[in-house]
């Protein structure tokens, strides 16, 4: 059995994988996706965790929880 996926590691994968964002009322560019989205979006990066979890349990939807 593999290593359940926490939501630190879909966080790190969104920091090192994702693209920066830019803020539209500052201007200022976001490297680090995932701790912002996390911290100002909780809903959309609890979706996709949950989306991210279920993609990589190769079918096995009693994994994800």
């Amino acid at each position: 059995m593999s290593k359940r996926i926490t939501k630190k590691d879909f966080e790190k994968y969104l920091n090192e994988n994702g693209e920066g964002i830019t803020v539209c009322n500052s201007g200022r560019t976001i490297k680090n996706v995932g701790s912002y989205m996390r911290r100002t979006d909780p809903i959309q990066f609890e979706v996709g965790y949950n989306e991210y979890v279920w993609e990589n349990s190769k079918g096995n939807r009693f994994r994800m929880f």
